[in-house]
């Protein structure tokens, strides 16, 4: 005599949700053994111990935290991160460093570049006015593409403003801008 439709679906059940329960434990253990220590996480300067020192104000400790909570320059990238790998599935990998150049030119001053480069330890980002003929920013990037913006607008005579983003020497993008006022972006 076979056990019960009911009680098969019920064990079926059961087993699923502590397969789902166990993968999640594995990811989330693998993660903490190559993520940064909570010490590293907050930032530079942030002490091991839990407890203030005794000459702190128990009101300044938290405003200090709290100002150092969303400062870009005191967080520290992680030394691992989750890519996908070639076959199905995701993988704990070092991110790949590579190095970047972004670039404007123009046959006159350049009034303003923007750009972004999220991953980039030094610079992250800018809004840059009065460069003259030419701008350049070299820095480093990590993970994979897209690494990097560099946004370029002409000025009202058309004068042309190349832009560029060269990864590891290779041009990734080059574009330039077009009519008065003209506007490019380069990706790469």
């Amino acid at each position: 005599m076979g056990r019960p439709r009911r009680y098969v679906k019920r064990v079926s059940a059961v087993a699923a949700v502590v397969a789902v329960l166990a993968c999640v434990g594995l990811f989330v253990h693998a993660y903490q053994q190559a993520g940064p220590s909570h010490g590293d996480a907050a930032g530079p300067g942030a002490s091991d111990s839990a407890t203030p020192s005794p000459s702190a104000s128990p009101a300044a400790a938290p405003a200090a935290a709290r100002a150092n909570a969303f400062d870009p320059n005191a967080l520290s990238l992680p030394p691992y991160t989750i890519t996908p790998p070639a076959a199905p599935g995701f993988a704990f990998a070092t991110p790949a460093e590579h190095r970047i150049v972004l670039a404007a030119s123009s046959r006159h001053a350049i009034g303003r570049v923007g750009y972004l480069a999220p991953t980039s330890p030094d610079h992250p980002s800018g809004d840059v006015k009065h460069v003259g003929r030419q701008w350049v920013v070299h820095t480093t990037v990590t993970g994979s593409p897209y690494y990097a913006l560099v946004f370029v607008q002409a000025g009202a005579d058309g004068t042309p403003i190349t832009c560029s983003i060269t990864l590891d020497g290779k041009v990734l993008s080059r574009k330039s801008t077009s009519g008065a006022y003209g506007r490019q972006v380069c990706v790469g």
